[in-house]
C-alpha cells in the first residue's frame, strides 16, 4: 500500500492541472497587456527620450616616445669599416663602441652609425626640403665607365666597383642612355658587352625605337613606317614584276615567230590560188599584187573579200597594245626607269665590238663624297666628276667628285646654270677634265630613267672625243635609303648610253659600265692599269687624305639650309641587314646609315681608329653646323 503522503500530493497535483491547463505558473488575471494596439487593454503610453549622453572628458596628451636605440648588428664589429657620425648621434656611437668591445673586437675598430629619424627610422640620404640633381659625370667617371664595360660587359655589379664613385643603378642608367647613343650614331657596343647581347639594351634585346628611353634620348618617329613582313612583300612585288617582264619578252617572240608562220601561210595560199589560175587559163589582169606589212604579199581578185585566217591564227595569243605614257618632262625624256644592258665579256677600251668603249677608274675620295652629298638631302642631288681621259690607253680616271646645287623640277634635277659655270671653273683649277657626272636616287634604285639617259645622251655628244670617236664621259647614281637594300651600304651604278637605230625606229639604251675603285689623291696606283674584268668595285690599300676630309666637312657646311635636308635621327628603317628574307641586327637610323656605307667606302688600309675619327669628324661638323644634338 502506498504512502498516504504521497497519494494525496498526486492528488492534489491533478486537481491544480485541471484548474490550470496552460501549464502557467501564476495566476491568469496576472496577464500583462503588451499590446500596441490602442483598441486593445490598456492604451499605449509615450516613451521617454533618454537623456544625451555625458561628454568624455578630454585625456591629457600622451608624452611622446623616447627614440628606440639601434639594435646590434647581427655581425661581428669587427666586420665594419666605416666612421660614426657626428653631432646627436655621437652617444650611439660610444654605445657602438662598447658593444664591440665587449664582443672582444680590437679597439681600432671603426662602426657604422646610421641617422635615424624622431620615431627611430633610418633617414634617406636625400632628405632634405629640396632634393638635389644628379651629379654629373666627370671625364674620369667617362672613362672608367668606357673601360668597365670593355672588361665586365653587363656585370654591373663589378662595372660599378670598377668606377668606385657610383653604384650599379647609377651606372646601369648611365649605360642604358650610352647604348642609344651608340645605336642613334651607329656605332657598335663593345665587344665584351656584345658577348651577352647584341641588342642596345641592359638586357641585351633588341632596342625598341619607339619606346619612351629611345624617344627621350634622340630616336625620332620611324619615317619609312616599314617592317620585315612589308619588305618580304615588296621584294616579292619586284620578283613577280620581273617575271612578267620575262614573260612579256618570251611572249613577244613568239608572237613574232607565230607572224612569220602566218605569212608564211598566207604566201603558200596565195602561191596555190595562182598556179590553180593558171591551169585554168585565167586572166592575170584579174590579179593585184598588194603590199602588206613591208614584206607580206598577197594575191587576190579586186572584188573578192580577202582570204579567212586559220584556226590557229584564230586562237592564238594576241598582245595588248601599249598605251603612250603622259609622264614626261619639259624635253621629252620619260622619267620611267630603264633597265641597262650589258656590254659584252671583251676587255674595256679594246676597240672589240659591242665592248665597252673605254677603262673606268675612280677613286675613294670621289666615291666618299658622292655618297656622303647623296645622304644629306631627301630631294635629288647633282654633281661633277673630274679626272683623265687617255685616248692611248682608252681609259677615263675619275680623281675628285665636285658637289653642285641642283634645280629641282618635282620629280628629277637639273644643274643650276650658274653652278654649272663655277663647276667647270673649279675642275679646270685643279688641273682636271671634267669626265662624268652624278645625281641620286633617294629612295628608290640607281636606275637611269628616261631624262637620265637623254642628260647622260647629251653630256656625250659635247664631250665627244672626235679624233678617236668616243664619248669618254660617265655617269654615276647613287641610292642611299632605298629601304630595299640588303645592308646599309649605298648602291652605286655607273652607266653610259647610245641611240640605236632599228626596224622600230630609234632607241637611246643605256649599258651599264664597270669600274675599278682606288685609293685615293694619297695612292701610288691611280696611274696603273685597270683591271680589265673588274666587274665588282675593288679597293686598293691606301689612307684617307687631310684635303679629302676637309672636302667632306665643306659638302655637310654646303648643305645646311638645303631645301629636304635630311634629319639625321629619324629612323632609316627598324632593321640593319636583309638578306635571304631575314632581318638582322638593330633599328638602323639614317646617321647610322651614314656612318656604315662611308666606311664601307673608305681605303682597305685604314685603320679602325682612322675611320673612327674620319666618321666622327663628319658627324661633329653635322651638329655644329646644323645644330642639332647628336650625342657628340
Amino acid at each position: 500500500m502506498a504512502d498516504p503522503d504521497a497519494a494525496s500530493a498526486a492528488l492534489i497535483a491533478k486537481l491544480m492541472a485541471e484548474e490550470n491547463p496552460y501549464g502557467d505558473e501564476g495566476d491568469y488575471l496576472e496577464y500583462n497587456d503588451d499590446s500596441d494596439d490602442g483598441d486593445y487593454g490598456k492604451p499605449k503610453r509615450k516613451k521617454k527620450k533618454k537623456a544625451p549622453p555625458k561628454p568624455k572628458p578630454i585625456k591629457a596628451p600622451k608624452e611622446p616616445k623616447s627614440p628606440k636605440e639601434p639594435q646590434a648588428s647581427k655581425r661581428p664589429p669587427s666586420a665594419v669599416d666605416t666612421k660614426p657620425q657626428d653631432g646627436e648621434n655621437d652617444e650611439h656611437a660610444a654605445n657602438w663602441i662598447g658593444i664591440a668591445a665587449a664582443a672582444g673586437a680590437p679597439a681600432t675598430t671603426t662602426v657604422v652609425v646610421e641617422e635615424f629619424t624622431e620615431t627611430g627610422r633610418r633617414k634617406r640620404k636625400d632628405t632634405g626640403a629640396k632634393r638635389e640633381k644628379a651629379r654629373p659625370w666627370d671625364e674620369t667617371e667617362e672613362r672608367l665607365f668606357r673601360e668597365a664595360l670593355t672588361l665586365h660587359g653587363r656585370d654591373w655589379h663589378a662595372c660599378a666597383a670598377h668606377v668606385g664613385t657610383r653604384d650599379h643603378r647609377a651606372f646601369t642608367s648611365h649605360a642604358q642612355k650610352y647604348f642609344i647613343k651608340l645605336c642613334l650614331q651607329g656605332k657598335q657596343l663593345p665587344v665584351k658587352v656584345r658577348e651577352s647581347g647584341d641588342g642596345f639594351t641592359l638586357s641585351g634585346k633588341p632596342l625598341d625605337p619607339t619606346s619612351a628611353a629611345a624617344k627621350q634620348y634622340g630616336f625620332k618617329p620611324d619615317t619609312a613606317g616599314l617592317s620585315a613582313e612589308q619588305l618580304a612583300e615588296m621584294h616579292a612585288a619586284a620578283a613577280k614584276e620581273k617575271a612578267r617582264a620575262r614573260e612579256e619578252k618570251a611572249r613577244a617572240k613568239e608572237e613574232k615567230a607565230l607572224a612569220k608562220e602566218e605569212r608564211e601561210e598566207v604566201r603558200a595560199a596565195a602561191a596555190a590560188e595562182r598556179t590553180a589560175n593558171r591551169a585554168t587559163g585565167g586572166s592575170k589582169r584579174a590579179y593585184t599584187m598588194k603590199r602588206v606589212d613591208d614584206d607580206r604579199y598577197v594575191s587576190s581578185e579586186d572584188d573578192a573579200p580577202p582570204p579567212e585566217p586559220t584556226e590557229y591564227a584564230k586562237n592564238r595569243p594576241r598582245r595588248d597594245a601599249a598605251v603612250a605614257s603622259n609622264f614626261r618632262d619639259a624635253a621629252g625624256g620619260t622619267l620611267e626607269l630603264h633597265q641597262m644592258r650589258k656590254f659584252s665579256s671583251a676587255a674595256p677600251g679594246s676597240k672589240t665590238p659591242n665592248a665597252q668603249p673605254f677603262a673606268l677608274t675612280v677613286s675613294s675620295d670621289a666615291m666618299l663624297i658622292m655618297d656622303l652629298h647623296s645622304h644629306l638631302c631627301v630631294n635629288e642631288v647633282i654633281g661633277y666628276l673630274g679626272g683623265t681621259w687617255n685616248a692611248a690607253t682608252r681609259t677615263v680616271s675619275i680623281e675628285k667628285a665636285f658637289p653642285g646645287r641642283g634645280v629641282a623640277s618635282g620629280s628629277d634635277v637639273e644643274m643650276d646654270p650658274v653652278c654649272e659655270v663655277e663647276l667647270k671653273a673649279r675642275v679646270e683649277a685643279e688641273k682636271l677634265t671634267v669626265v662624268g657626272w652624278y645625281h641620286s636616287h633617294p629612295v628608290f634604285q640607281p636606275t637611269p630613267s628616261g631624262v637620265d639617259v637623254d642628260n647622260q645622251l647629251n653630256y656625250q655628244a659635247l664631250f665627244r672625243d672626235a679624233e678617236c670617236d668616243v664619248e669618254p664621259f660617265v655617269g654615276f647614281i647613287v641610292g642611299p635609303y632605298d629601304v630595299r637594300l640588303p645592308s646599309p651600304t649605298s648602291e652605286v651604278t655607273a652607266f653610259c648610253a647610245k641611240r640605236l637605230k632599228g626596224g622600230g625606229g630609234v632607241r637611246d639604251v643605256p649599258y651599264a659600265c664597270e669600274y675599278a675603285v682606288t685609293g685615293g689623291s694619297l695612292s701610288t696606283e691611280n696611274d696603273a692599269a685597270p683591271a680589265a674584268a673588274a666587274a665588282t668595285t675593288m679597293t686598293t690599300t691606301a689612307a684617307v687624305g687631310d684635303a679629302t676630309i676637309e672636302a667632306m666637312k665643306a659638302v655637310v657646311i654646303a648643305n645646311e639650309n638645303v631645301d629636304g635636308r635630311v634629319n639625321p635621327t629619324e629612323l632609316w628603317r627598324p632593321f640593319a641587314t636583309y638578306l635571304n628574307g631575314v632581318a638582322g641586327g638593330g633599328p638602323t637610323t639614317k646617321l647610322a646609315k651614314l656612318r656604315a656605307s662611308l666606311n664601307a667606302r673608305l681605303p682597305a688600309g685604314t685603320t679602325e681608329l682612322e675611320r673612327e675619327d674620319v666618321l666622327d669628324g663628319v658627324a661633329k661638323q653635322m651638329q655644329e653646323s646644323w645644330k642639332l644634338d647628336l650625342g657628340y
